[in-house]
């Protein structure tokens, strides 16, 4: 039987391989993953060895990394803009 402390980490591998088994195969056109093994395996790998938080933590570092809904924040800049002169109030 599960214990009740066991519960949030059965339940997260239970959605990662939902997530293998329904996601996964419906998001591969769409991203293309630049980490081998992929963040599920890996996300399963980091629970199995490192527990709930410390996976979960590992989990978070890996997908900000990888950026697969496009949470990073390009910082290119075309061309320079010039500032807009402000007047002394003095």
């Amino acid at each position: 039987m599960l214990a009740w402390s066991g519960l949030p980490l059965a339940m997260e591998k239970a959605a990662i391989r939902a997530y293998q088994a329904v996601g996964r195969p419906i998001a591969r056109p769409i991203t293309n993953c630049r980490y081998s093994p992929s963040c599920s395996v890996y996300a399963m790998q980091s629970l199995d060895e490192h527990g709930f938080w410390g996976g979960n933590r590992r989990i978070a570092g890996r997908l900000i990394m990888c950026s697969p809904v496009g949470w990073a924040i390009d910082q290119f800049k075309d061309e320079e803009q010039p500032r807009a002169e402000t007047k002394d109030p003095g």
